[in-house]
């Protein structure tokens, strides 16, 4: 079993506008922790409200 920090941490949660980790990790930069986060089972494919996945960014005004 692993232990740590992020043993029991929900890669799926999403704040109001339905991003995720995945969204903040890529929209600001942290491409390797997004590629981690993936490997160790992140959903890449949830979008946020703007119909948005984590490889597109986190709003449609960046775009």
């Amino acid at each position: 079993m692993e232990t740590g920090a992020l043993s029991s941490f929900d890669s799926a949660e999403e704040n109001l506008n339905g991003n995720s980790c995945l969204h903040f990790a890529f929209g600001y930069g942290f491409a390797d922790l997004g590629e981690y986060l993936i490997a160790k089972g992140a959903d890449d494919s949830i979008q946020n409200i703007n119909g948005l996945t984590c490889w597109e960014g986190l709003d449609l005004d960046v775009i």
